[in-house]
């Protein structure tokens, strides 16, 4: 094991902290965390009465690298639209509630 002394060759002769007389000071910045990255995977809404159908669809758009949403009505479609980026829709013609059309104008609504 090598010892170190106030006069060897490593340190110079210097005391810790000075050089020439002249102190200095070292100062290191605290290091910077990386900010989490989210990847966001594509939403697509499935809406159907038919449970079945429904389950069909949502393993289509998982193959499609899409997060399925499933609803069953145009009221859950509302809701599952608002605030939400849709990538893609696929409806039934006829709902409980209502019809297609009814859910491409609250996807239109709420991109307004």
């Amino acid at each position: 094991m090598l010892q170190l002394d106030a006069n060897n060759a490593l340190n110079d002769g210097l005391e810790a902290g000075m050089t020439g007389g002249i102190r200095f000071e070292f100062a290191f910045s605290p290091r910077q965390r990386k900010k989490r990255v989210v990847l966001q995977v594509p939403s697509g809404l499935v809406v159907s009465s038919d449970n079945q159908v429904r389950r069909k669809l949502a393993d289509l758009l998982r193959r499609c690298a899409l997060a399925p949403v499933l609803v069953s009505t145009v009221a859950e479609s509302g809701m599952a639209v608002a605030g939400h980026e849709m990538s893609i829709m696929v409806c039934s013609d006829r709902l409980d509630d209502g019809k297609y059309e009814d859910i491409v104008q609250l996807a239109v609504r709420s991109e307004m």
